[in-house]
């Protein structure tokens, strides 16, 4: 099973890495420079496994939840529960 997931969305150039050890990397698809490491308790990335982008929102699957970050800045939007 792949540690990671990867996608990219219709506005954002960018590709998007999911990190089970609770992080998402950010690359330039064009040069393949790491261009941010989004993590943080705030984000409450718990071994995120997929990830998807729709318009400017990058939303992330973790275990339990989904966290929803603007792609463009990399901040953090909200995290979606179902408790």
């Amino acid at each position: 099973m792949a540690d990671s997931d990867v996608c990219t969305g219709p506005t954002v150039s960018d590709l998007f890495v999911a990190n089970l050890g609770g992080s998402i990397t950010e690359v330039d698809a064009s040069t393949g420079a790491i261009v941010r490491v989004i993590s943080g308790p705030a984000y409450h990335f718990d071994q995120p496994k997929s990830v998807g982008v729709t318009g400017n929102d990058l939303f992330v699957a973790n275990l339990g939840s989904v966290t929803e970050v603007d792609a463009s800045t990399g901040s953090l939007v909200r995290v979606i529960t179902g408790r």
